[in-house]
């Protein structure tokens, strides 16, 4: 069993507790003072159930998100395949994009042993398409920017560089809806 850091050892660290999940807007993540644990859709009260949801203090989260693993990254582009909301870390895009990329190159491998040119990487493909689409459009959000830059990839050469440089952006703060006034659908949820 590795050692756990805490706050004492490394002041740098937050302490560990529940805090907001930094990839899904909504659930609770535990952090042990090293590593993010499991997820939960509610944080479990220090007092099994008695204290007051509403008027519980909100615990700030961490100040870094920590790196996803190669492994963690397929799991979420593909247990999230079709969702585009929510975030996606650079390291979470890069690591699908890798993955991605490199089943592509063996495939092609194979196909060109057996004779069957494209139909395995067109296969492939099609199988990745919704993933590959929903983790850009969730990574894009991580950024700040709008899902919907998506479809520069139609723009021949630059709308592909466009989109490469706006993928490669740092992650934003997570903020409130612009455009949504007070009281009126929308108003106070976080993008």
């Amino acid at each position: 069993m590795e050692p756990v850091l805490t706050d004492e050892k490394n002041p740098s660290l937050p302490p560990a507790g529940w805090y907001p999940d930094p990839v899904e807007i909504g659930e609770q993540r535990y952090w042990n003072g090293s590593a993010w644990g499991a997820r939960a859709s509610a944080a479990p009260s220090a007092t099994q159930g008695t204290a007051n949801p509403w008027t519980a203090r909100a615990v700030p989260a961490p100040a870094f998100r920590p790196m996803v693993t190669f492994g963690e990254a397929i799991r979420e582009g593909f247990r999230q395949y079709a969702k585009s909301t929510g975030r996606a870390t650079r390291a979470e895009f890069w690591w699908f994009v890798l993955f991605v990329f490199i089943v592509t190159v063996v495939l092609a491998i194979l196909d060109s042993a057996l004779g069957t040119d494209p139909l395995l990487v067109n296969l492939w493909s099609l199988a990745t398409l919704l993933p590959r689409v929903g983790v850009a459009c969730r990574r894009l959000r991580d950024a700040g920017s709008s899902p919907w830059n998506v479809l520069w990839i139609f723009l021949p050469i630059a709308g592909l560089i466009i989109l490469i440089v706006k993928l490669c952006r740092p992650s934003v703060p997570v903020r409130p809806l612009r455009f949504a006034p007070t009281g009126t659908v929308g108003a106070g949820r976080l993008r």
